[in-house]
């Protein structure tokens, strides 16, 4: 039901009652403002996929909705108007919060340390607010009352100097990577480097205190990971199918690898 010129949620609930066990509907650039529920949600009981890319909704009373849709686990919201304000970290942290049984956001699959993650983000980002919506009660319950983050520097480092490896292509370095750009660019840039195609690519990063996480989002800010000087990126590729050549003077390497986006941004020391 792509550009249909939809404007009322209560027309998409009336088709819905036509196709009773329709799992996945698209409505992308339908001029839908907001959701509200007129009728009891049973009426879209079975809707399991929901794509509302570049529709008009500008309230989160909107996505508070979606939340009541006993079998929505996957929801894809990009360019729509509520969002326009937020950066990419406060969009998918601020949206997993509200609706519980989101299991893939914009494409991207929400592990459980990344919904814990995100959860703990929309109480730090409401616990001083007077706008509280209803979530923070129930996110309250489930995690307590987090601890603020410390505030003993709130100017963010502008780079950050990191040892790179990858036992693939026994690729290492010594690196300064620019912390005001986000994983995508930065695997970019790693991609010609280590010699593993980009969009074949994986990378985690080890702090100096042991801890371990994958970077999942390609759109998200570096300065969210809070890098260190002196943490480790590992690069590793991903397991496809069918086998790929690594390129340049890698190229005589076979190996299994995975998508991500990614922009050039570091200076070897």
């Amino acid at each position: 039901m792509n550009r249909c010129r939809i404007e009322d949620w209560a027309q998409v609930v009336r088709l819905m009652r036509r196709f009773p066990n329709r799992k996945t509907v698209f409505l992308c650039e339908n001029p839908i403002k907001s959701i509200v529920h007129q009728t009891p949600v049973e009426d879209l009981s079975t809707l399991q996929s929901l794509n509302l890319g570049k529709t008009e909704i500008a309230d989160w009373d909107s996505i508070d909705s979606l939340d009541r849709l006993p079998s929505l686990t996957d929801l894809r919201i990009l360019s729509i108007p509520l969002l326009e304000s937020f950066n990419e970290e406060e969009r998918i942290h601020l949206v997993i919060g509200r609706v519980q049984n989101l299991r893939v956001l914009n494409g991207s699959i929400i592990t459980p340390e990344q919904r814990e993650q995100s959860e703990r983000y929309f109480i730090r980002y409401y616990q001083d607010r007077d706008d509280k919506p209803h979530h923070y009660k129930r996110l309250i319950d489930k995690h307590g009352h987090v601890e603020r983050l410390a505030k003993v520097d709130l100017t963010p480092k502008s780079s950050a100097h990191v040892q790179v490896f990858c036992e693939e292509t026994n690729y290492q370095a010594k690196l300064r990577i620019n912390l005001n750009k986000n994983v995508g660019q930065l695997m970019k840039s790693l991609e010609k480097e280590c010699g593993i195609p980009y969009n074949r690519l994986r990378m985690f990063l080890t702090t100096k205190d042991g801890w371990v996480e994958e970077f999942r989002y390609p759109g998200m800010s570096l300065h969210s990971y809070r890098i260190e000087d002196g943490d480790v990126l590992n690069l590793q590729v991903r397991l496809c199918r069918c086998p790929i050549t690594l390129s340049g003077p890698y190229a005589n390497i076979r190996a299994l690898f995975s998508d991500v986006y990614v922009g050039p941004i570091l200076e070897k020391q």
